[in-house]
């Protein structure tokens, strides 16, 4: 799509095959012009080149993931992210249906993935990975659980692409009976906060990152003002994180203080027409 920027209106320059059934997340990067694309239904994620007008090509490699959990939700491998590490060198794809953080060697120059050695770190039975963060140093990253409601934090090694778990922390209280629900965890733009999304109970849950060992200490948990937060966002002032509300169809704002990490509610919902998904703020 071309944006025009004086009144946001989107044109279509061009499309192609997500090489899966049911495309769940894409990223960009800028150094190698490639969007990475998760495709839950089957489990592929793909690399698609990204020419200087914009214009999509045809994906030039394609991982198929591979496993289940015990989950009726796990029938089979479901890729929910594809981020790529910041050497640039590995992509990073949580499974929610296969309990695996995946790891594929990313080629640059060719835009190709292969497996890493290990290829995957697993999470254990019914737990459903489904999306990650890097710290701003490189050398942590932070996953959302889906399926166990987690928030859990992993030292990264940006030149074997291994990852080791260091600390798990629960969405819910101890005696929480429902179905958990992690929907979506991202990174302030100085590094010092994670935000992740509760459906379960609908929260929107605050992290202090300690830098130096990529543990968290919950800060904050506050109500999502709408039904089942599905995704997040902080604008590019750092002041306003932004949560879309899956069932209620609306947006709330929330005002962040930068220095504390904790959140306020700003204004009433915003109802929108259709349920949201994911979104994301032009830079």
């Amino acid at each position: 799509m071309s944006i025009d920027r004086a009144t946001g209106a989107l044109k279509e320059l061009s499309n192609v095959d997500s090489t899966g059934g049911g495309p769940t997340f894409l990223s960009y990067d800028r150094r190698s012009h490639t969007v990475f694309v998760s495709n839950f239904g089957g489990g592929q994620v793909a690399t698609i080149p990204v020419g200087h007008d914009g214009r999509l090509s045809a994906a030039a490699s394609i991982q198929t993931d591979y496993g289940r959990g015990p989950s009726p939700k796990q029938n089979m491998p479901h890729a929910h992210g594809a981020t790529l590490d910041p050497s640039g060198h590995f992509l990073v794809n949580p499974d929610m249906g296969a309990d695996r953080i995946f790891v594929y060697r990313f080629d640059a120059a060719s835009r190709r993935l292969s497996p890493a050695d290990p290829p995957f770190e697993t999470t254990g039975p019914a737990t459903g990975p489904r999306h990650i963060v890097f710290s701003s140093d490189g050398r942590h990253l932070f996953a959302l659980i889906e399926l166990s409601g987690e928030v859990r934090s992993f030292d990264w090694d940006g030149s074997s692409g291994r990852l080791k778990p260091v600390q798990t922390l629960a969405l819910d209280p101890p005696d929480y009976k429902g179905t958990r629900s992690g929907g979506e965890i991202i990174l302030s733009a100085d590094g010092r906060f994670v935000y992740a999304t509760n459906r379960a109970r609908n929260m929107v849950v605050a992290f202090a990152v300690n830098p130096n060992n990529g543990t968290l200490r919950q800060v904050q948990e506050i109500n999502a003002g709408g039904g089942r937060p599905r995704s997040i966002g902080i604008d590019p002032s750092r002041h306003w994180l932004l949560v879309a509300n899956e069932d209620s169809q609306t947006l709330n704002v929330f005002k962040v203080d930068i220095v504390t990490g904790k959140l306020s509610p700003a204004g009433d919902p915003i109802p929108i027409e259709y349920k949201p998904g994911s979104f994301a703020f032009l830079k």
